[in-house]
C-alpha cells in the first residue's frame, strides 16, 4: 500500500478490499473505486492493502 496513505486512509482501503464478492459486483461500487484513483477489482484491492486473495 501507499506510504503516502494515513493511518485511517489505509484502514479504509483494508475495510474496502475486504467487502464481500457481492459488492464487488456494483458499477457504482467499482466506478467510485476508479475515481478515488483506488484499484477497481477486488484482487487487485486486497493486494493493494496487503492482505492475502479473497477465498
Amino acid at each position: 500500500m501507499s506510504n503516502s496513505l494515513n493511518t485511517p486512509q489505509r484502514r479504509a482501503v483494508r475495510v474496502l478490499a475486504d467487502l464481500g464478492a457481492e459488492t464487488w459486483h456494483w458499477s457504482d461500487f467499482t466506478e467510485i473505486l476508479d475515481e478515488w484513483n483506488l484499484p477497481a477489482t477486488q484482487a487487485a484491492c486486497r493486494a493493494y492493502a496487503g492482505l492475502a486473495p479473497a477465498g
